[in-house]
């Protein structure tokens, strides 16, 4: 899978690109055994690049996250801006779904859903960056913006990954995201606007409606907002596949394989009787404290 997610600047791109698009019969490389054997297709999946942006670019957003639940809700609700945008991404029901809804003072408010597919295809934290790219677009299109404006997440990692360098699963989202914001920017000298911790299912409105948005947007792809009106990366309503969440359905998988042949095995039945919970707890932890 990391092979997979090499980008074109690598040597084995190629190598492994030309592998998995044909099993030849004969004078096969470890890569087309390896390929064929584990059903991956490098075009699906996410690219994840070792440089992502310079070490001297800075976000021209803040973040702000509160030391604990208690003093993030007080801070909550301190919150005096005229526009406060809501994200939230999630699985319900095995699939990954994300949503922002922006609020102003005297007018409806507007919100964005999007449908990211399976729990086997993508993760819950690919849902919180592709809700932020969802708020930071309904700034964008809002008429004549006031700010400052905040940006209210549940999730930590989604507000820390905005300023990260490094790159692991799903950081291209977040390089979406900065794109958009810093468009925004560009076109508003007045541009100020706070990414916020809030913390989930604890009665804040605006959370709550993010989240019944997303849940809509689980049910079924078609509850997904109009092409038009999300950025243009999701206008082919498919996302690269995630290697975290590839890499869990094959271990979950495998597991489950193991479980069926153990338990067909002529020693389970007399070794369930010495201890009945060894499918529930690891060799590790069965072995810790026996002497040498």
């Amino acid at each position: 899978m990391h092979l997979a997610t090499l980008p074109d600047t690598h040597p084995l791109y190629l190598p492994i690109h030309k592998a998995a698009r044909r099993y030849v019969s004969s004078h096969r490389s470890s890569l087309h055994c390896l390929t064929q054997r584990f059903d991956i297709l490098p075009e699906s999946m996410e690219t994840l690049r070792p440089a992502r942006r310079p070490p001297s670019s800075k976000n021209p957003w803040t973040t702000h996250i509160a030391i604990n639940k208690d003093l993030a809700i007080e801070e909550h609700e301190q919150l005096t801006d005229l526009i406060q945008v809501y994200s939230d991404g999630s699985g319900y029901k095995g699939r990954i779904r994300a949503a922002a809804i922006l609020f102003q003072a005297g007018k409806r408010p507007r919100t964005l859903r999007y449908h990211l597919g399976t729990e086997e295809e993508h993760t819950v934290f690919e849902a919180e960056e592709v809700g932020l790219t969802l708020a930071a677009h309904l700034i964008a299109t809002e008429p004549d913006p006031t700010f400052p404006i905040s940006i209210s997440v549940d999730n930590q990692a989604s507000i820390q990954s905005s300023k990260s360098f490094h790159t692991r699963p799903g950081s291209y989202l977040a390089d979406h995201f900065r794109k958009i914001m810093k468009g925004i920017a560009r076109d508003n000298g007045d541009f100020k606007v706070t990414i916020c911790w809030v913390p989930g299912h604890a009665e804040v409105h605006g959370n709550e409606e993010a989240d019944k948005q997303a849940k809509l947007a689980a049910e079924d792809r078609r509850n997904d907002s109009p092409n038009p009106h999300l950025p243009k990366y999701l206008h082919h309503h498919s996302l690269p596949l995630s290697m975290s969440a590839l890499k869990e359905a094959h271990d979950k998988d495998s597991n489950e394989r193991w479980k069926h042949i153990w338990r067909n095995s002529p020693r389970y039945h007399r070794f369930n009787q010495l201890n009945p919970n060894v499918l529930k707890r690891s060799f590790v932890k069965l072995t810790a404290n026996f002497p040498k």
